[in-house]
């Protein structure tokens, strides 16, 4: 970074009390603005750099977000199924339970074998 050249005042006035004629008025006000300029941009630059550390981090951040994403889509798929097995479990058993309760043997069989016919064809 560099301070901008400080350019020769452009003002030549003789100094009202002074025995030398075209002696200059150096305006310090000037040379003040232009120190400040400089430190501005010395700022600014300072402010792009953090900027660009921002960006970089927030890609970072976002690059994170979509696996946490991801991963998140896949549990919620994993517990939607397995909801799903645990509800077919349940009636499962609850046919299971119910065939407990029939007092024909042959009726009770023949619902055993309905449920393991079932149970195979959920393995498939």
């Amino acid at each position: 970074m560099s301070t901008p050249s400080l350019p020769t005042p452009s003002v030549a006035l003789a100094h009202p009390g002074s025995n030398q004629p075209g002696a200059q008025i150096v305006d310090l006000g000037h040379y003040r603005l232009l120190r400040s300029l400089g430190n501005i941009q010395g700022g600014m630059d300072a402010v792009r750099y953090g900027v660009g550390e921002l960006s970089s981090v927030c890609l970072q951040f976002d690059a994170h977000l979509d696996s946490v994403h991801l991963n998140l889509s896949v549990l919620a798929n994993s517990l939607d199924a397995a909801r799903d097995r645990l509800h077919e479990t349940a009636e499962f058993c609850q046919a299971c339970l119910d065939a407990c309760d029939l007092d024909d043997l042959d009726a009770m069989i023949r619902r055993r074998d309905e449920l393991m016919a079932w149970m195979a064809a959920q393995a498939d």
